[in-house]
């Protein structure tokens, strides 16, 4: 099994996640990892209503310690 790249950051409000969209982050739907290109086809509607549900996450990358 791959190691994980990514943990589960903070909850995002719509405004942060548009941002980190912008700037082409990883970001969690649910606990699910997405890809820039993924997010960036969401629909704002549903954007909105995910992070008002608690469902955007930011994603924060691992660090592997030599």
């Amino acid at each position: 099994m791959a190691e994980r790249k990514y943990k589960l950051g903070r909850k995002l409000t719509a405004s942060e996640a548009i941002a980190a969209i912008e700037r082409g982050e990883f970001l969690y739907l649910g606990h699910k990892i997405t890809h820039p290109g993924w997010s960036q086809n969401w629909q704002i509607r549903m954007l909105i209503h995910d992070c008002d549900s608690g469902l955007i996450w930011s994603a924060i990358k691992i660090e592997k310690e030599k």
